[in-house]
């Protein structure tokens, strides 16, 4: 053993490639034939034990009996199971489908089911409980994995994400949120003030370029009156009058998706241009095995807490919000209970590294996942304590580091992380990152912005008192990533924000130098949108490869003004309908058959949004 703990990091990282096999095998080395399997649904009951005995789950239906809001416990049955090795299909509800009825939830049975909410009925009584101290997202599971004992490890193969399409439609929308981003840092608007709560609904699409998260519409998010008579519930919907973007009809909200808006003004509609779309990046936000310390949460937690919102990543997984968490990817956890009981939510179509405003373009999904056990006698060394979620990808291995790795075990009211006295710390989060490193293996540049101008002695740079502080870096590649949108491209402070949160990746770029760095990294595809003359306001896609910043603001620029000189009826103009030859085109692209009525159409064959997973995640920096 001394031998091996000597070994060079390349010697680990050969050592990690060889121990593992992708599918099962027998002794034989043969491959291991899946099961007979069943499907779980709204009428199936829990798991348990005893289930293990029974084929394989291979279909787990999101509905209210086999989700929960925002809350693990170990106490929890499990509404699935799964033996090593096999395959497990299983839905993903966003709790952003508040944010446009129509769109996101009519039509589609089981998320009606999920946020059936009637008049008169209180938060904790409704189809899925809102249950105090949980978090917001919407938790698939949990999923069993038969023989998995604490210290095993859980590996987690994504083998495909797609989008979750209103049956009723055959279309998929998702939102993003903001509301004060980084409020963390106290950095102001532009205009030196808070940014009022929006919203921006988008549509998952397709063209020749690829696939993209498109913006429909944004609002200012009203405030509402709930069906308890309550202000601002989870889970309550957002009424707008019409089907925005869509039709100019009234939408009726039947009993138990009724909500009412406070105040006189009703909903504004925000006129942004909205001439942008961000590549997709399928992915889970949340994902890990259950924590066995999960009751700790309770103490000092509010009354009726049973369990740890889903709010904070720890140890085992969870709120990571890692967008390369996708198709393709395998993630690895320690199991800390019996059975490992596998949860996960929060699916995202699109976001950059930070999230900043909050959220992703939060969409539903539908996944596939291989669940197989490295039992504990057999893992490789550095597995052996694996006190964090690891990742890898075809090209990469993504240790994650927190401010509290363990902060169920860290602090004394759990409940309080991200409150200012334990709150969102870059400097420890990296130095965790580093202390994870060390142990498993033994474009803009922004720093603490000018210190040559802002110190009285420079040359203190990197002293504790001036000392290296990446919270202070990433204030500064906010503002400056955030001007450098608006000022080049002529958008809203929303709209940027909400680009920077969905499509931009901020990270470290150095924490060696005294005035340690952060740097934002966009893509140029975000600003591919452009009009096309043959579909009057309809915003088509370009191809921006090889372009120069300057050419693409001059070529956006002049969309723009092209776009501008179009007749505008009113905010968000609905789209006319495309004449035989467009729905041709976009038959093409996406797969359907045209009809004079109808863009798209429900679909008899589900296409593959985003390709063999392997093909999507090939340039893992995008």
């Amino acid at each position: 053993m001394a031998g091996y703990r000597a070994a060079s990091p390349l010697l680990v990282l050969a050592l990690l490639l060889g121990a593992f096999t992708l599918c099962p095998v027998d002794a034989s080395g043969a491959r291991r034939e899946l099961k007979q399997t069943t499907s779980v649904n709204a009428t199936s009951s829990s798991a348990t034990d005893g289930d293990c005995a029974m084929p394989s789950t291979t279909y787990l239906y999101a509905t209210s009996k086999t989700v929960r809001r925002g809350i693990f416990s170990p106490d929890f049955p499990a509404v699935a199971h799964v033996q090593s090795g096999d395959i497990i299909t299983a839905e993903c509800v966003t709790h952003q489908a508040t944010q446009d009825y129509a769109k996101m939830v009519r039509g589609d049975p089981g998320v009606e089911d999920i946020f059936n909410w009637p008049n008169g009925v209180a938060p904790i009584n409704k189809s899925v409980p809102t249950i105090p101290g949980n978090g917001a997202h919407i938790i698939t599971g949990p999923i069993r994995v038969c023989g998995a004992e604490p210290g095993d490890i859980l590996q987690v193969d994504i083998l495909t994400l797609e989008p979750r399409k209103n049956p009723s439609t055959g279309r998929t929308f998702a939102a993003n949120t903001q509301s004060n981003p980084l409020s963390v840092f106290n950095v102001p608007n532009r205009a030196g003030g808070t940014n009022p709560s929006t919203a921006i609904v988008y549509e998952v699409t397709k063209d020749e370029f690829g696939a993209w998260a498109t913006p429909v519409y944004q609002f200012l998010s009203p405030n509402t009156t709930g069906p308890d008579g309550r202000p601002n519930g989870a889970g309550a919907m957002i009424p707008h009058a019409t089907n925005i973007g869509i039709s100019s009809e009234p939408v009726t909200y039947p009993d138990g998706f009724q909500s009412q808006l406070s105040g006189a003004n009703g909903i504004t509609y925000t006129n942004a241009s909205l001439a942008f779309r961000v590549p997709l990046r399928p992915h889970l936000g949340t994902i890990g095995v259950t924590p066995a310390n999960a009751s700790k949460f309770i103490n000092g937690a509010p009354n009726g807490t049973i369990g740890a919102s889903s709010q904070a990543p720890t140890k085992s997984g969870g709120n990571v919000d890692q967008w390369r968490t996708g198709p393709g990817s395998t993630m690895y956890y320690q199991v800390q209970i019996p059975g490992a009981n596998l949860v996960f939510g929060d699916c995202h179509a699109a976001e950059g590294d930070s999230e900043l405003s909050g959220n992703a373009v939060e969409a539903s999904l539908t996944g596939t996942f291989r669940l197989s056990l490295i039992k504990a006698a057999d893992a490789p060394l550095p597995f052996q304590n694996l006190g964090f979620p690891l990742l890898e990808t075809d090209s990469e291995i993504i240790i994650h580091g927190f401010a509290y790795p363990d902060y169920l075990n860290q602090l004394d009211v759990p409940s309080q992380i991200g409150q200012l006295q334990y709150g969102p710390d870059l400097n420890k989060a990296v130095r965790k990152l580093i202390s994870g490193s060390l142990n498993f293996f033994t474009n803009f540049f922004c720093f603490a912005a000018d210190y040559l101008n802002q110190l009285d002695i420079p040359s203190q740079i990197g002293q504790p008192q001036f000392g290296p502080d990446l919270n202070k870096a990433v204030r500064d590649a906010y503002v400056k990533t955030r001007n450098f949108i608006m000022d080049g491209f002529g958008v809203t402070e929303s709209e940027a924000i909400s680009i920077m949160s969905v499509g931009v990746d901020f990270g470290v770029t150095q924490i060696v130098d005294a005035n340690w760095g952060i740097h934002a990294i966009m893509k140029k595809s975000l600003f591919s949108r452009k009009s096309a003359s043959t579909f009057g306001r309809r915003l088509m896609g370009d191809d921006t490869t090889g372009k120069s910043v300057v050419q693409l603001m001059a070529d956006w620029k002049a969309a723009r003004e092209s776009q501008a000189e179009l007749s505008k009826t009113d905010i968000l103009p609905l789209s006319p309908l495309p004449s035989q030859i467009e729905l041709s085109l976009l038959s093409k692209s996406l797969q359907v058959s045209p009809s004079p009525d109808s863009v798209l159409l429900p679909q008899t064959k589900t296409p593959s949004y985003w390709g063999s997973s392997r093909e999507f995640f090939s340039d893992r920096r995008f």
